[in-house]
């Protein structure tokens, strides 16, 4: 039975990070481009150097999120010049059973993970941030620079 009051375990699965330039050309044929979940962008120069740069969520799909942050929300990150990294973040559906909303709880990995890495360009959950669930999330596979185990029970 699901407990609310205990401290859940969440997996997210990252993929190998991809390069990109400033229009994101491709992006479209990435294999989890019609997923969602969770994504981490990054700018990679002088061929190895890599910065977090943002981390974000969608529930839509990660083509449609791109696309907006690139021409609708015109976001922050988009104005950095240079080859862009992205790892898409992919939850395990058998952690989620037992949740009563899938966007709370994205929510709250989004928030704890930006928390954690302090990405230049969305900072707005880098000093506090309120959670519904306490969560242990593990990163898994290609997780780059993100933390590898990260309790938001100890934040926000």
């Amino acid at each position: 039975m699901f407990d609310p009051n205990r401290l859940h375990t969440v997996k997210i699965n990252w993929s190998y990070p991809r390069e990109y330039d400033n229009d994101f050309n491709g992006f479209e044929n990435h294999p989890l481009a019609n997923a969602k979940g969770l994504y981490c962008i990054s700018r990679k120069w002088a061929g190895k150097n890599e910065k977090i740069i943002y981390i974000g969520k969608t529930t839509r799909s990660f083509k449609k999120r791109i696309k907006e942050h690139i021409e609708k929300d015109i976001s922050e990150w988009t104005k950095v010049r240079g080859k862009f990294v992205i790892r898409l973040g992919s939850l395990d559906e058998k952690d989620l059973e037992g949740f009563e909303e899938y966007n709370q709880v994205i929510e709250d990995i989004e928030s704890a993970l930006i928390f954690e890495v302090d990405p230049d360009c969305n900072r707005q959950k880098s000093k506090s941030y309120t959670r519904m669930y306490d969560l242990l999330i593990i990163n898994m596979q290609y997780r780059g620079l993100i933390t590898k185990e990260i309790c938001n029970r100890d934040h926000g």
